[in-house]
């Protein structure tokens, strides 16, 4: 009985230990799955982020050469107040 009662002891450790390692492990892939997703988020917000950029270059450059107003705001799908602040 005694003997029993070390091997249920020792049974129920591991399953301890392995529930632990489980629950860690799957830690790190939630850790790693929201890393990845804000990583995602941050390089397409940095593709946007720089199209815009690129499409206020364009309108200014436009203006400068005396372009109309509306085919700047056509071309580089800016607003008139945008265009108008370069």
């Amino acid at each position: 009985m005694e003997e029993y009662l070390e091997e249920s002891n020792e049974t129920s450790k591991k399953e301890e230990i392995i529930g632990l390692y489980d629950k860690e492990l799957y830690d790190e892939m939630m850790e790693y799955h929201k890393l990845k997703h804000a990583r995602e988020d941050g390089m397409e917000q940095g593709i946007k982020q720089g199209a815009k950029e690129n499409s206020k270059k364009i309108a200014k450059s436009l203006k400068e050469n005396g372009v109309n107003m509306s085919l700047i705001m056509q071309t580089t799908e800016l607003s008139k107040e945008e265009i108008e602040k370069l």
